[in-house]
C-alpha cells in the first residue's frame, strides 16, 4: 500500500520553546497558528501536533506544506525530537483531549501507530464531540489498514466538521477497502471544497492512473489533476511528480512518464527509491503501472 502520511490537527495554546530548525528538519506545531503565503495572506491553518518538513527558512518563518504550501512562524514549532517530551509535560499538567491528540500525532509521525492510536482514543473519550479527535484517530486506523474503523471515524469527523481534509482522508480509506467509486467521490469533494489542496489532487490522480479496475482509470483526468498538484507545490514534491509520471503512462505518454519519474528520483534517497525505480523501468519499456493504493 502507498498511503500518504497526512499531518492533521489538534489544538493547544502553550507558549513556545526555542529550538534550532534547519532546512530538511521535521518540526511539530505547538499551538494553533496560521499558514500564510509569501505575501502574508492566510492560506491554511496549522494546529498542535501537526508535523511538517521545513523546505526553506526566511528570517523567523519556515516554508512548509500540509497540502497547501505556505509559511509559519518558527516560534510556533519545536523539532520533532523534542515533541513527545513537550506534549507529555503538558499532559502531566493539563490532561485534556487536545494534548493527547497532539502527542498521538507525534507518535503517528514517528511510526508508532499503537501509541498514536492509544492517545487519539483517549482524546475521543475526553472530547466525544470533537471532529479533530475522530479525524486523528481515523488517521491512525488508516495507517494500520483498519479501513472500516477509519471510515467510521472520518464519517463522524465529517458530520461534525465537513472539511476537505476529512473527505480526502476518507477517500484514502475507501481506496484501501477497494471501493473506488466512494474514494473518487470523496477526493473530488475535497477538491471542490479546497481547490488548492495538493493531496486530494494527487490521490485522485494516482487512483485514476493506476487502479487495477479499468472502469475507474482515466489517464487524461489523472494528468490534469497530477499536473495541478505539481504546480501547486512548485514542482518540488517528489510524490506528486511520481503520480504525474504514472498518469502520463496511463495516458500513453511514456516520454513524459520517464521524464517526470526521473525528476522524482533525483529528489529521494537511494534507500527510498527502489519502488520508484521499478516504475521508471516500466515506463521506459512502454508499460503503465498498476496498483490499488492511493498516494
Amino acid at each position: 500500500m502507498r498511503i500518504l502520511v497526512l499531518c492533521l490537527t489538534a489544538i493547544s495554546v502553550y507558549p513556545s520553546s526555542a529550538f534550532a530548525q534547519r532546512v530538511g528538519d521535521t518540526v511539530v506545531v505547538i499551538r494553533d497558528c496560521e499558514i500564510k503565503s509569501a505575501n502574508s495572506v492566510v492560506v491554511d491553518r496549522a494546529f498542535s501536533g501537526l508535523a511538517l518538513q521545513v523546505h526553506a527558512i526566511r528570517g523567523e518563518s519556515l516554508s512548509v506544506s500540509n497540502g497547501i504550501p505556505g509559511w509559519i512562524d518558527i516560534d510556533d514549532t519545536v523539532i520533532i525530537e523534542e515533541a513527545i517530551s513537550y506534549f507529555t509535560d503538558h499532559i502531566r499538567h493539563n490532561p485534556v483531549a487536545a494534548n493527547y491528540a497532539a502527542r498521538g500525532m507525534v507518535w503517528y509521525h514517528k511510526g508508532d501507530y499503537k501509541k498514536a492510536l492509544n492517545d487519539c482514543t483517549e482524546a475521543v473519550k475526553l472530547n466525544p464531540n470533537g471532529a479533530t479527535c475522530y479525524g486523528l484517530r481515523g488517521t491512525c486506523l488508516l495507517a494500520k489498514e483498519r479501513w472500516n474503523g477509519a471510515i467510521a471515524d472520518f464519517d463522524e469527523a465529517i458530520r461534525l466538521e465537513p472539511t476537505f481534509r476529512w473527505y480526502s482522508l476518507r477517500g484514502d480509506a475507501w481506496a484501501g477497502k477497494k471501493d473506488y467509486a466512494q474514494a473518487i467521490a470523496d477526493f473530488d469533494e475535497a477538491i471542490r471544497l479546497e481547490p488548492k489542496y495538493v493531496f486530494a489532487y494527487s490521490s485522485a490522480a494516482w487512483l485514476r492512473a493506476t487502479c487495477h479496475n479499468a472502469k475507474f482509470r482515466d489517464g487524461q483526468r489523472a494528468v490534469k489533476d497530477a499536473t495541478l498538484a505539481c504546480q501547486l507545490e512548485n514542482w518540488k514534491r517528489p510524490a506528486s511528480l511520481d503520480t504525474l509520471a504514472a498518469s502520463c503512462a496511463e495516458a500513453g505518454n511514456f516520454h513524459d512518464a520517464v521524464k517526470y519519474e526521473e525528476m522524482a528520483l533525483k529528489m529521494v534517497s537511494e534507500a527510498d527509491s527502489a519502488e520508484w525505480r521499478s516504475r521508471f523501468a516500466l515506463y521506459k519499456s512502454g508499460k503503465p503501472f498498476r496498483g490499488d493504493a492511493v498516494d
